[in-house]
């Protein structure tokens, strides 16, 4: 059996779960609650820059432009959002300075600052 790139896994997830339906675990678990979930993706529209990336993150970015998995379709919650290479600079940018706010000491000082041109 050969190995599967990430696009051609998420193009399987998106076909058998394209149309939604509850997930066997709860099936077999008879969950009162029906949450069927459904797996999308959204086509990439304009290659992005991909230099420096892993590859398999610069193979997702050449492929889609975004995909939720396994997202509650009566409820938009649970599923996992991979996000597009702009929504993802932006979230990580955010992030990385909440995180720098958040690790400082009383003085105002960074308890890690970036290491550049190591």
């Amino acid at each position: 059996m050969s190995k599967k790139t990430v696009p051609e896994l998420i193009e399987i997830l998106v076909s058998l779960w394209a149309t939604p339906r509850v997930p066997q675990y709860m099936v077999d678990a008879r969950a009162s609650l029906e949450m069927p979930m459904q797996c999308t993706s959204k086509p990439v529209i304009e290659s992005p820059e991909i230099a420096g990336f892993p590859p398999d993150l610069a193979s997702f970015w050449l492929h889609f432009e975004s995909v939720c998995l396994f997202q509650d379709v009566n409820y938009g919650q649970w599923g996992l959002k991979l996000l597009s290479q702009p929504d993802s600079r932006s979230v990580t940018s955010r992030s990385f300075s909440e995180f720098l706010e958040c690790y400082s000491d009383v003085e105002g000082q960074k308890f890690w600052e970036p290491q550049f041109g190591s």
